[in-house]
């Protein structure tokens, strides 16, 4: 589904924003989150985040292209250092545009989360598949 806001050129300084209704998760601090939406238009600024136990997070890195009349990409990135102390918590995303929103309209699709584990995390589960092979190769 798409989500298209007005902005202040069509009177609506409030902006435009939405919240996911039912948490889509729970923080695991072993993963590394990534947050992207497809969006084109005008109105600005921006929202796309998310939220732990309803508090934004920061995130570790972003791409905010500037808007246009053409799809773009954001994206925000989520690791151990944004998560430090949130294991457990809620997670939801709030996207769309804030106050005061300014411009005309915009528009948001593909919304996605992806969860991957740490790199550090999978370099320890590799050491471990990689000690079982070796323990298993010598027995022989």
């Amino acid at each position: 589904m798409a989500y298209l806001g007005n902005g202040g050129g069509w009177g609506n300084p409030a902006g435009a924003l939405i919240v996911s209704a039912d948490p889509l998760g729970t923080v695991d601090e072993s993963l590394v989150y990534t947050l992207s939406m497809m969006a084109n238009g005008a109105a600005l600024p921006t929202v796309l985040d998310l939220l732990a136990d309803g508090v934004a997070l920061t995130p570790s890195s972003s791409v905010d292209p500037v808007l246009s009349d053409v799809w773009q990409e954001y994206s925000r990135t989520y690791d151990a250092t944004s998560l430090a102390g949130l294991d457990g918590q809620s997670l939801t995303i709030v996207l769309g545009h804030g106050r005061p929103a300014a411009g005309s309209q915009s528009r948001y699709d593909d919304v996605t989360l992806n969860a991957v584990p740490e790199p550090s995390t999978l370099l320890l589960a590799a050491i471990g598949l990689l000690s079982l092979v070796w323990y298993g190769w010598r027995r022989r």
